[in-house]
């Protein structure tokens, strides 16, 4: 039976460290991965799924490269009978490398300091962007020379930022690993929203509803052409805010395997 490679990789690399120390143990491993020890070994087994939850932070704690993080979670998604593309990497720019384009892809941060040199009155000045984003000053300077070194902000000689780029963007689709952390990071930011903002500030709605899943498709479109409308509307005038806009939809059952077509 074919290993599958995140079950692979995981045997590979505590097999290594077990090489560095023999005393290290499966229990000493799964600490160091930030997994119970009893999900890991039944993971080795295949006695239960990975927990997708688990995923960002086991796969910085294994320290992979690009194509084995895309490898890595891949795997895992094939074996929750998940479709994954053939065509694994997204639509690099050509301005970026491939760990360039995932980073800026699953931080948020990226996107929200692209966007606040776009509002009025913004300063070029580290500690005013910091308290507009909430962001630590160290983190605000690494985000900062990410898009200038990679050429979508740009520094001019009076002091002044000039956006290069006007958007990053993935091929519909994309099943990247970069996408779903970004996914994971924005459903974060709405909890902490949910927190410390009042209604007048932020909108949440959704409805549960029975539905024809042949129907996901034309649902899919008409988010895009919302998203589009939405955009234009809120970009009208003077712009003052940076803002988080997300639709989602997914299915709450398994289809009905049972159904005659």
């Amino acid at each position: 039976m074919r290993t599958e490679y995140h079950i692979q990789k995981l045997n590979e690399v505590f097999e290594t460290r077990q090489e560095k120390n023999e005393k290290y143990s499966l229990r000493a491993y799964a600490r160091d991965l930030g997994l119970d020890p009893s999900t890991l070994s039944k993971v080795l087994q295949r006695q239960r799924n990975f927990p997708l939850g688990k995923v960002e932070q086991v796969v910085r704690n294994l320290g992979l490269q690009f194509d084995e993080k895309i490898d890595f979670s891949n795997s895992i998604l094939k074996t929750r009978g998940m479709i994954v593309p053939a065509n694994k990497n997204p639509a690099v720019p050509l301005k970026l490398s491939q760990d360039e384009h995932f980073r800026i892809l699953s931080e948020w941060e990226h996107f929200a300091l692209f966007s606040l040199i776009e509002t009025a009155g913004f300063k070029n000045d580290i500690v005013w962007m910091t308290k507009r984003l909430n962001l630590s000053t160290q983190r605000c300077e690494q985000v900062l020379q990410t898009l200038i070194s990679v050429g979508l902000v740009k520094e001019n000689n009076d002091g002044t930022l000039q956006l290069v780029e006007k958007m990053l963007s993935s091929s519909d689709g994309v099943s990247s690993l970069a996408l779903r952390l970004a996914h994971q990071r924005e459903l974060g930011l709405a909890q902490q929203s949910l927190k410390i903002h009042n209604v007048t500030e932020r909108d949440f709605s959704s409805l549960t509803i029975s539905a024809n899943r042949n129907q996901l498709q034309k649902a899919q479109k008409l988010t895009r052409q919302y998203l589009t409308e939405l955009m234009e509307l809120m970009q009208h005038g003077e712009r003052d805010d940076v803002f988080q806009i997300s639709v989602q939809i997914f299915p709450l059952t398994t289809p009905n395997k049972s159904k005659k077509t």
